[in-house]
């Protein structure tokens, strides 16, 4: 069953032959329990705990709708399989079965999500059944840097990095040598520069959701410690035109009554000339929107303008790269400005923002640990501060990956290409066999700043106020009517209580139950 809006839900006869099966995650059948172990390893704190505070949803990814946005242009038909880390394997198999005929030729998966489980060997053995199950099959996985999975998916095909649009329409076209396993898909075969998404009524979208939108791709900046691919772009480059952000708005109020956005983008307010372009669209839709966006708060200083555009267009949430509040380190890795002087722009930012009405507001802000000049007394004291910060709702905290520069990694940082000019000592790591351990400068290295990690998450995690529907929410919390939730109370937003996160949970597995069944019902 799809639904309708107003709760009317019906039934589509959509069966057809498909040529392309794509799941939107690479932990495929694999649960968050196997996530928790792996991604986080903190023994010391209850799962429980681990869960029920970081309110663990899933979200909607881009990627394989947007390919099949691009493929079905060209007349191949394109099957999306959404939540496929919900599932175990007899049922992806049911759904398998249901939609892999003669025709299909590639069966995929995105591993830029959930990439760093440790299971994967599980999701190698998935695909070593569906080759013997479909022998007409290739099996290809995509996403950024999604070589360093090879070891771990040998029995896969071909790896796709980057974006995959071009690769996967050659391999389709018979175009990809028979021999050629690691194709790059932004630099090898480039991407086209329309990024329109086509949703559907099969993908099972509620009016509450907030779908991803891509309104560019790449960035300006060139962070030392980035890695992303298409940095140092130019202003307005790769920009997706205002035509086809309207008929993406417009054509998912009308479809879907969906109202809400989360921005792909890596650096949304990159220039005023962009925002002043998506302001003027949001200006003329018949609905007012709401958006979550990852931002830098430095152009927030240098072009004050830009908060009260934001504010205007409908931002109800951000995340910001921080990275350290240390000003050695923040300058070292080509931040500008001192924390001091983002804080005042981000207090403005979100309080204007309540004053919209927009009282679910929140920032989250991300540190990473071990950067240049970065000590364990400067980031405790940063991290401290950000714990009960007005302008931070929401603190992860990373730590630094100086990753080999060789052939497994396609896209590599300033710091990874030469961490001694940081001042990094670097050795072989048995951890990761991919990147280093190392030590900065100062007094912290990779083993200590896991130590320092855990530590403090175990007081983030608790402290972590309910905000916005920025991240992993697919509008799940919606069924809380959280507008009449939101209370400012002393300048924080309230936490969800265990009752309402367990409200959450059940609202997510109802939800991953009903997308199943109309699947097989298709």
């Amino acid at each position: 069953m799809v639904y309708r809006g107003n709760g009317v839900w019906r039934v589509l006869e959509t069966h057809q032959e498909y040529d392309v099966i794509l799941f939107t995650r690479i932990d495929i059948g694999i649960q968050d329990s196997a996530i928790y172990d792996s991604n986080w390893g903190f023994k010391s704190l209850p799962r429980e705990d681990f869960v029920n505070s970081l309110y663990v949803i899933d979200s909607r990814y881009l990627g394989a709708y947007r390919l099949r946005t691009f493929l079905e242009q060209f007349n191949f038909k394109v099957k999306v399989l959404e939540y496929p880390n919900n599932y175990n394997y007899e049922e992806l198999f049911a759904l398998l079965d249901k939609f892999v005929t003669k025709k299909t030729k590639i069966i995929g998966a995105n591993s830029t999500f959930g990439q760093f489980n440790d299971k994967l060997h599980l999701v190698n053995n998935f695909i070593l059944q569906c080759k013997k199950r479909y022998s007409h099959i290739k099996w290809v996985v995509g996403g950024q840097n999604c070589l360093t999975l090879k070891n771990k998916l040998p029995d896969a095909d071909i790896f796709v990095n980057g974006f995959g649009e071009n690769a996967l329409l050659a391999i389709l076209e018979d175009k990809v040598d028979e021999n050629e396993t690691e194709l790059d898909g932004t630099f090898g075969y480039g991407f086209p520069n329309e990024y329109f998404t086509q949703w559907k009524e099969e993908d099972g979208i509620y009016p509450e959701d907030a779908l991803p939108i891509e309104t560019a791709r790449g960035c300006i900046f060139a962070c030392k410690f980035c890695s992303f691919p298409l940095v140092g772009k130019k202003k307005n480059e790769h920009v997706a035109t205002s035509d086809d952000l309207k008929r993406q708005f417009l054509n998912n109020y009308e479809k879907f009554g969906v109202t809400k956005y989360n921005i792909t983008e890596e650096t949304f307010n990159d220039n005023l000339f962009k925002l002043e372009n998506i302001l003027n669209i949001t200006r003329d839709l018949p609905f007012e929107l709401s958006l979550a966006a990852f931002i830098k708060p430095e152009l927030l200083v240098a072009k004050p303008e830009m908060i009260d555009m934001l504010v205007e267009m409908g931002l109800e949430g951000c995340s910001i790269g921080t990275e350290s509040l240390n000003p050695e380190s923040r300058k070292a890795v080509g931040k500008g400005y001192t924390y001091e002087k983002i804080k005042d722009a981000l207090v403005d930012l979100k309080k204007k923002s309540h004053n919209r009405g927009k009282l679910g507001f929140g920032i989250v802000q991300n540190i990473i640990i071990g950067l240049p000049y970065e000590t364990k007394e400067t980031f405790a004291k940063g991290v401290e501060y950000l714990i009960n910060a007005y302008e931070c709702d929401r603190l992860v905290l990373h730590i630094l990956n100086i990753r080999k520069s060789d052939d497994t990694w396609t896209y590599t940082s300033p710091i990874d290409k030469n961490p001694e000019s940081f001042g990094y000592e670097v050795w072989e790591s048995n951890r990761l066999p991919d990147s280093y351990e190392w030590k900065n400068n100062e007094d912290l290295n990779s083993t200590n700043s896991r130590e320092l990690l855990e530590k403090y998450y175990k007081t983030i995690f608790w402290n972590n106020t309910c905000h916005g529907f920025y991240g992993p929410i697919n509008g799940m919390r919606n069924g809380l009517h959280l507008p009449s939730f939101y209370k400012l109370q002393e300048g924080k937003n309230t936490k969800l209580t265990k009752q309402q996160r367990d409200f959450i949970s059940r609202n997510l597995n109802q939800r991953v139950k009903d997308y199943y069944n109309y699947q097989l019902s298709m």
